[in-house]
């Protein structure tokens, strides 16, 4: 049986109409959306589009209509059958249904945000879902992993499966909370290194995919390089300074990066955030600086 393969050339996010209701932050929520600026190589079509001639070309344009209002709960902007929708469309759809601001506000302005009170950020939907003093307020039972273990033991038993650690899926499995999920294998076993290794992601990170590539982004402050963060009283014990080089060994092999002396971190953890010392061999220089701690992260034993 021959498969044949089309590739269709896709717009960038600064050359397509795109719904960005954005992250919130701990004190805000934002809607926004993205606006074509260029459109470099003159691509006629986007995602949105090329997926909707398909669907029309097939027969299923109004069941995919439905779709998307069901998917984005669109109600006073749904889509109406019968019709078609370019991507600005849609946009302008979710925007309004979104917001309830009109789409000309987000033409000018792009963007509406607002600043949550207490009850809004710390206790969204909560008496909503527990009503009532002394009801639960927390779900320990995760029915979704019901039955899970037991198709990884069918399969592995029906295939003859044997580098697959069953005790291992047992505990990861479990639909209740274990002691072994605060206590994972480095923890148990590397007991004789001094450190824990963590990781997290900056507010301000300028290395994430495609954006490593911007040499305006990386000549900002010091987003152009993560550091090894370290505890201030443990860098005193063990003599490191900011910006000394330090070599960071786990069981897994090294990573190099400058120190951090900080407060905000405990004495016995080491932290490196993420996105960052990117080595694809396309990359520029300027793209492959900080430090890439993936390869010395590790999840589950060597012997696995």
């Amino acid at each position: 049986m021959a498969i044949d393969n089309i590739v269709f050339p896709d717009l960038t996010y600064l050359e397509a109409w795109q719904f960005s209701p954005t992250r919130w932050t701990p004190v805000s929520a934002h809607t926004a959306i993205r606006q074509p600026m260029t459109n470099v190589y003159n691509i006629p079509l986007d995602a949105w589009r090329i997926i909707w001639q398909l669907a029309k070309r097939v027969g299923i344009r109004d069941e995919y209509i439905k779709a998307i209002n069901k998917k984005f709960k669109l109600k006073k902007n749904a889509l109406k059958p019968g019709r078609d929708y370019v991507s600005r469309d849609a946009v302008a759809a979710l925007w309004q249904e979104k917001t309830g601001k009109p789409f000309s506000y987000a033409i000018e302005h792009a963007f509406v945000g607002k600043r949550l009170d207490i009850e809004e950020r710390y206790l969204h939907g909560v008496e909503k879902t527990y009503k009532g003093p002394g009801k639960p307020k927390m779900k320990l039972y995760a029915d979704q992993v019901l039955g899970t273990f037991e198709k990884v033991q069918e399969t592995v038993k029906k295939h003859g499966i044997r580098n697959i650690d069953l005790d291992h899926y047992r505990i990861a499995l479990s639909p209740l909370p274990r002691k072994e999920h605060a206590f994972p294998t480095p923890h148990r076993e590397a007991k004789e290194l001094p450190f824990y290794l963590m990781t997290y992601k900056r507010m301000y990170r300028n290395q994430a995919g495609n954006t490593a590539q911007n040499p305006i982004l990386n000549r900002l402050g010091d987003s152009d390089e993560n550091y090894v963060l370290i505890n201030s009283e443990t860098a005193r014990k063990m003599k490191v300074v900011n910006d000394d080089q330090l070599v960071i060994e786990t069981r897994l092999g090294k990573a190099k990066g400058k120190a951090r002396v900080t407060e905000g971190i405990r004495p016995d953890v080491v932290a490196v955030s993420y996105h960052y010392g990117h080595w694809s061999h396309g990359f520029p220089d300027y793209a492959k600086k900080g430090t890439w701690i993936n390869p010395v992260l590790e999840l589950v034993s060597p012997k696995q």
